[in-house]
């Protein structure tokens, strides 16, 4: 595994009301519309497939626009590396220019990275993340929020500390990664969180 050892600690900025946030997920993914590393709550009613059809993959370009590494909402999608002979992909930045169609797809699973751009990524987790938005792709997409560019989405999620994540599909949240609740942690629990919420990491897709 390439999934990084290094403990991370909090960064916190001013708490927000976490019930009043959940409150407001359904209006945020109807009305709403990065932090590259340079290179659990309420769960849905059902545990829907994990694998997603050809075409679903496909369907984050119409919620996506151009690549961008600072965009506040940035989609991690494994693609056709610029300037590369065809056939290498890695992970690429594209900026997410429909955030509640995004949430809302049904085939989709969608895990929200909040993190802050004037932090460095000294704990390697945004390379982790990075890692984990590749062997699950097919599965879940990831997309960053720079919650110093855009706090919207930490706010009507209840998020007080970066970095943290919430699991999404079909707009309702399957599972959130609580960092406040876990003092040290490394990526190595945020494998552990997402394997248990039910995505399997494919550790293949980085060899």
């Amino acid at each position: 595994s390439s999934f990084s050892m290094r403990r991370l600690r909090l960064t916190a900025f001013i708490p927000v009301d976490v019930t009043a946030g959940i409150m407001r997920l359904s209006s945020v993914a109807v009305m709403m519309s990065s932090c590259s590393s340079g290179k659990d709550s309420a769960a849905g009613e059902s545990t829907p497939s994990t694998t997603l059809s050809p075409e679903a993959k496909e369907d984050y370009r119409s919620y996506t626009g151009d690549h961008s590494y600072d965009a506040p909402l940035a989609a991690l999608v494994y693609e056709q590396v610029e300037g590369e002979e065809k056939g290498i992909k890695g992970i690429q930045y594209r900026e997410v220019t429909d955030i509640g169609g995004l949430l809302s797809m049904k085939d989709t699973a969608v895990c929200l990275y909040f993190c802050s751009s004037y932090n460095a990524d000294l704990s390697g987790i945004t390379a982790g993340v990075e890692d984990l938005a590749q062997t699950l792709w097919g599965k879940v997409i990831f997309v960053s929020v720079d919650t110093m560019k855009d706090d919207s989405l930490s706010s009507a999620y209840g998020i007080n500390a970066v970095p943290d994540l919430v699991l999404i599909r079909n707009g309702v949240i399957e599972a959130q990664f609580d960092s406040v609740s876990r003092g040290t942690w490394s990526i190595d629990d945020v494998v552990k969180w997402i394997t248990e919420s039910g995505y399997e990491p494919d550790m293949s897709l980085l060899e």
